[in-house]
């Protein structure tokens, strides 16, 4: 399942799967994203349906909609080659030319008010618990709130949007395991 990011946000390159699953695992090893995400998939998604097939499947989100990231599709590009190389369809596929990093668990901050929402950091970053991501402003020019990360982690997707309302969805941060694959 290849696809960008949901209106509005942008994504860090990065696979999805059950990574509790062997073979799941094997895939998303070899397709080398920046980012593998455990991730059980939800009901009522593709992923939901080939699991209950007894498919191993796995989901790349990167970049943001409606727009062409070269290095989001050249990384989502070679993933697919490796994958293909791996289970013997095609030639021998390039390694990627980064580290690879695990996560077990993500999760979204969300603007605690309404307002104008400038973010100080990007797809990629590191981040600690109880640092300041951002700021959220009214109209005026006058601090709302302050955003700040609830927890360690690596930065996978944020809001591009710079407007935001009580609950949205601004930074998306993922806790890293120990050591990189």
């Amino acid at each position: 399942d290849l696809h960008a990011a949901s209106d509005n946000r942008t994504n860090l390159p990065q696979i999805r799967g059950d990574l509790e699953d062997e073979r799941t695992r094997e895939l998303a090893t070899a397709f080398g994203a920046p980012v593998m995400i455990q991730s059980k998939p939800a009901t009522g998604t593709l992923r939901r349906a080939a699991v209950n097939k007894g498919v191993s499947i796995l989901l790349y989100e990167a970049g943001e909609p409606l727009r062409f990231n070269q290095d989001a599709i050249a990384i989502g590009t070679a993933g697919v080659l490796r994958v293909l190389a791996h289970l013997g369809m095609t030639g021998e596929a390039e390694p990627p030319t980064y580290a690879v990093q695990e996560s077990n668990s993500s999760t979204w901050i969300r603007a605690s008010r309404s307002g104008i929402v400038r973010l100080d950091v990007e797809i990629g970053d590191e981040v600690e618990k109880g640092q300041d991501l951002g700021t959220v402003i009214d109209a005026f020019g006058k601090k709302v709130t302050t955003v700040r990360s609830t927890r360690d982690g690596l930065v996978i997707g944020r809001t591009m949007y710079p407007i935001g309302n009580q609950g949205d969805a601004l930074v998306h941060v993922a806790s890293l395991t120990e050591p990189s694959v």
